[in-house]
């Protein structure tokens, strides 16, 4: 199965992790660097995605008293 990160699937999970968490920090330094940040003006308006209780997705929210799933 080819992934899209180029993580070893052999590593052991902390060393993935570490991993990862060390990419990911590099992209953010990496945005951080660019020349030009975008600022959002007050006139742009920024759209929410609806929330389903605690979860964004309509299958995994919870009605009263239930689990997650049940719907």
């Amino acid at each position: 199965m080819n992934s899209p990160l180029p993580l070893d699937p052999s590593l052991p999970e902390p060393l993935a992790r570490r991993e990862f968490l060390r990419m990911l920090a590099a992209a953010g330094a990496a945005t951080l660097s660019m020349s030009a940040p975008r600022l959002l003006a007050e006139s742009e308006k920024v759209v929410q995605p609806r929330r389903y209780g605690r979860f964004l997705h309509p299958h995994l929210a919870r009605r009263r008293h239930g689990r997650p799933g049940d719907l």
